[in-house]
């Protein structure tokens, strides 16, 4: 498997520069998109100096029932989303030994106000026009 890996590898190399450049050109559009029309979030950018190829768009809300409103309603039109990483670490069994997670109230608030959506190179103008549509059409009462 690892040769076949390489040559995989060896090959998605001579197009790294098209799939990382289409990445920030996805990140910007849709983040662009979401802020423009759901008060209350906002799509972080790249810090000074940095130059990032996004696999996904940030997307912060400003509380918990925003987020799981705003992912309900995406989900529900076939947009994914994923939530964002292990939010509280401490909250995994496997460290639950290490502390409490209540003594880390920034990690607990990540995870209840932050997801990400794909930002695949091989999402196309239809793709960003649906989630356009889509997210015009969110209506939240919160």
């Amino acid at each position: 498997p690892m040769d076949l890996q390489g040559a995989i590898g060896r090959v998605q190399l001579e197009k790294f520069e098209s799939i990382h450049q289409l990445r920030r050109d996805n990140k910007s559009e849709i983040g662009a998109v979401l802020e423009a029309q759901i008060e209350g979030l906002r799509v972080p950018g790249e810090l000074d100096g940095a130059h990032t190829s996004w696999f996904g768009v940030p997307v912060v809300c400003r509380d918990r029932s925003l987020k799981e409103a705003l992912v309900a309603h995406l989900e529900e039109n076939r947009i994914q989303t994923r939530n964002y990483f292990s939010g509280n670490i401490l909250r995994h069994p496997a460290y639950s030994d290490l502390g409490d997670p209540a003594e880390y109230p920034n990690a607990e608030q990540v995870l209840d106000r932050t997801f990400f959506l794909g930002c695949s190179p091989t999402i196309s103008p239809q793709m960003i026009e649906h989630i356009r549509r889509v997210v015009t059409n969110f209506q939240y009462q919160g």
